[in-house]
């Protein structure tokens, strides 16, 4: 007999809709990994969104980088430069 894993209701799965910040709404799957890899830099993700960014951590970078050098970054003056005579 097939046991059902009831999914722990304070676990966030792709499906769960963002509740804070810029992208408030968004289903998980949705979210720029840019953002997320954002919040788990600067340690500003707390409980079941900061397991499940570790869980996919590994995609979520890869996605980070991809979504990174698909900008146009040219226009960004790096925060050391501003400190500088151009």
């Amino acid at each position: 007999m097939e046991t059902n894993k009831l999914l722990n209701p304070n676990e966030y799965t792709d499906n769960t809709v963002l509740q804070f910040g810029k992208h408030k709404g968004k289903r998980l799957i949705d979210v720029p990994s840019l953002y997320l890899k954002y919040l788990w830099d600067t340690d500003t993700c707390f409980g079941a969104m900061k397991d499940y960014i570790r869980d996919n951590l590994d995609v979520i970078t890869k996605n980070a980088k991809a979504e990174w050098d698909a900008k146009d970054n040219t226009t960004i003056i790096p925060r050391n430069t501003l400190d500088r005579d151009i």
